[in-house]
């Protein structure tokens, strides 16, 4: 089933018959997974699915699932869970014996995206590790991991709000407000879509003379949250009717301006 302009509990419904697992759901359609957990719906859609996550991934089991798979890309795009235990317990070279070494064909572009699924480099280390080796292959680790936090704070100098695509309630549309870097533009804004499974247009974004986030607290007490969790950046997401848009954006100008 292709993605909806907007995910309801009917459409949840009939997607999650596609799946065995929320493993298998997770891997193949993040987006009605993401959507899942929005909506706190997926204890109640999904309780009949067998929970991968109770698998104990011993070497025995991690064998048997890799064996399944003619190549790692495999192996980890349809059983992720196994394929964390295979790499965080050295299991490789015994049960991915019989795949080639290399499966996937990692470029500069490939890799940033698979990049900003991560916020620092020890969770892209662990999370895609044949990835991470890329980059240090071709020497643009730095590059690729330019939008990573590492312990660092954020800047606070840019605030931003985007909307979400294909939504509208009544006469409200969702706004998601938040405070990035400028020395890292609209990633931020991508990390926080990907997580979310929502498209989205920019609204604004602009470097401010005043923290951004006493502008975002500012704006976020214009409506209330809507509730989301499960996700990073889960709680500034707001409904907003024009009239709201237009208090944001003259609460962004005067702290652009002061």
């Amino acid at each position: 089933m292709g993605r909806p302009a907007k995910w309801t509990e009917e459409t949840l419904r009939i997607e999650v018959l596609n799946y065995k697992t929320k493993t298998e759901l997770c891997s193949k359609n993040s987006g009605a997974y993401a959507a899942l957990k929005r909506l706190k719906l997926l204890n109640k859609i999904c309780g009949h699915m067998i929970d991968g996550q109770k698998i104990k991934w011993s070497l025995n089991n991690v064998h048997k699932e890799a064996l399944k798979y003619k190549t790692k890309g495999e192996f980890r795009k349809n059983s992720p869970r196994a394929y964390d235990a295979c790499c965080a317990h050295k299991y490789n070279t015994l049960c991915c014996s019989h795949m080639p070494e290399y499966d996937y064909k990692w470029d500069l572009i490939t890799l940033k995206e698979e990049a900003l699924k991560y916020k620092t480099r020890n969770e892209f280390k662990h999370g895609s590790a044949g990835a991470y080796v890329h980059c240090g292959t071709l020497g643009v680790i730095d590059e690729v991991c330019k939008h990573m936090i590492d312990g660092l704070k954020c800047d606070n100098d840019v605030i931003y709000m985007w909307e979400v695509l294909n939504f509208k309630q009544n006469d409200k549309k969702i706004y998601k407000v938040g405070v990035t870097s400028q020395r890292l533009g609209d990633l931020r804004i991508k990390q926080v879509a990907l997580a979310s499974g929502f498209g989205y247009n920019i609204k604004i974004m602009e470097y401010t003379s005043v923290k951004a986030t006493t502008i975002e607290s500012a704006i976020l007490k214009l409506s209330p949250s809507l509730g989301f969790s499960g996700f990073d950046g889960c709680t500034e997401f707001r409904l907003f009717s024009d009239k709201e848009v237009d208090s944001a954006m003259k609460i962004i100008k005067k702290g652009i301006l002061n």
